[in-house]
């Protein structure tokens, strides 16, 4: 008798055990189908490899060559009907044979190291693009022009770091920070004008832009990071208002100081 109790218990705690594990398999099923978007798989088109990302609409995550000569490409603005909306995470990373590339207007973001080493990439427009990822351009060395969107709100770390041709850089009205590292090592930059909209510039954002001599800066910027035009020209002009935050900034880093007439 007391075996068969035994043998009893045993069996309905093996069946509480299995249900148990049952529940929480249907709870996680629910949750990752309540809370979390199914990732979709790596598909392609074209020469386009492409998924969802976490809002479901799709992104560009690579591109693959059909040749060795220089191509021009353009992005297409929906797959199947749904708008590709950003250029992935290392998407066309060190694309050796990458000149040209339009972006649609669908375009809202280009995330980390998406063009990181283009050698031949020599102009770019973003005017959809809201967010720069880190070192999104960073050592294009071909990369003279590019066009930001008025919208621009982010410029990641790096962004533009080594881009050694980059030149005529007009920031937008809307950003709110240079991130560190931005733009150094951009040795063609001659001049910059920051934003009023910007209150925020990160270490080293302007570091070795050995052709920077003028740079023009308003009161609300009042977030400094170290070294920011550090080994720029060698007689850097700054246009500042006396008394701001950058006023003194300037002064005690030694800076070639140039205060602008009041306004009548």
């Amino acid at each position: 008798m007391k075996k068969f109790l035994a043998l009893l218990l045993a069996s309905l705690m093996l069946i509480c055990l299995v249900a148990c594990n049952k529940n929480k398999e249907e709870d996680d099923t629910t949750q990752n189908r309540n809370n979390k978007p199914v990732m979709e798989e790596v598909m392609t088109y074209e020469n386009f490899s492409y998924s969802a990302n976490e809002n479901g609409m799709y992104e560009i995550v690579g591109y693959t060559p059909t040749s060795t000569e220089l191509v021009s490409i353009e992005v297409p603005a929906e797959i199947d009907g749904r708008a590709v909306v950003g250029i992935g995470k290392s998407a066309f990373k060190a694309s050796k044979y990458l000149k040209e590339i339009k972006l649609p207007a669908s375009i809202t973001y280009v995330d980390d190291y998406a063009f990181y080493d283009c050698d031949y990439l020599s102009a770019i427009s973003l005017s959809s693009v809201t967010k720069i990822g880190m070192g999104a351009f960073e050592n294009c060395s071909a990369l003279e022009s590019v066009t930001f969107s008025a919208d621009l709100t982010e410029i990641g770390i790096a962004a533009f770091k080594d881009c050694a041709v980059l030149k005529d850089v007009v920031l937008p009205a809307k950003l709110p920070a240079i991130s560190a590292g931005a733009f150094y090592n951009c040795d063609a930059i001659t001049e910059i004008s920051i934003p009023e909209s910007v209150t925020t510039i990160g270490d080293s954002a302007f570091y070795h832009c050995d052709s920077l001599a003028t740079i023009t800066v308003s009161a609300a910027t009042t977030n400094l990071g170290e070294a920011i035009f550090y080994r720029c020209a060698e007689r850097l002009t700054v246009n500042t208002p006396a008394d701001s935050a950058f006023d003194k900034y300037v002064k005690d880093n030694n800076y070639n100081l140039v205060t602008p007439a009041p306004i009548d």
